[in-house]
């Protein structure tokens, strides 16, 4: 009978600790993808696309890290993408990936979101699942030329990192 019991609290205790695992907002999410407003060719390959990882080749060694503490961690992989014809008809681009930068910050859960706040400033990412996920309006900057007019261009921005 005690051992029963024994097996029967071991059981218990290893499904409680699986639910607070799944539930728990802590750990290392990793970026996922980038779907941007518009599809946009920084590759050069003659294919719009919204995807901007496959599009620049970066960032690929962005993520977050969510501590029980209430502090967090950014590291984010940024691209620089270069204008090569300025003045020409149409445009090429020049992708340079940058080292990952980290920034400290804090954290707080209200309801099914996540506010992160780095220096002073907020943003709300949408939790679903095993995801976060962070939309930015002007979230990559670029330099475009349209009949031999150069603008700046901005492109709004979905991220998503998924926890490993």
């Amino acid at each position: 009978m005690k051992k029963i019991i024994i097996l029967g609290l071991i059981s218990l205790l290893s499904l409680s600790c699986s639910k607070d695992d799944e539930s728990s907002n802590t750990g290392t999410y990793v970026l996922t993808s980038i779907t941007t407003d518009d599809a946009v060719d920084f590759n050069n390959d003659g294919n719009n696309s919204k995807n901007f990882i496959s599009e620049s080749g970066c960032p690929s060694d962005s993520k977050i890290i969510l501590s029980e503490n209430g502090s967090f961690i950014y590291q984010i992989q940024l691209a620089e993408v270069s204008l090569n014809n300025n003045g020409g008809t149409t445009s090429s681009y020049t992708v340079n990936c940058v080292a990952p930068s980290a920034f400290p910050g804090t954290w707080t859960e209200i309801g099914p979101n996540l506010i992160l706040t780095i220096e002073n400033q907020s943003e709300q990412f949408i939790k679903n699942g095993n995801t976060i996920s962070f939309y930015g309006s002007d979230f990559i900057e670029y330099l475009d030329n349209t009949s031999g007019t150069t603008q700046v261009n901005s492109i709004g921005a979905t991220l998503v990192f998924t926890k490993i």
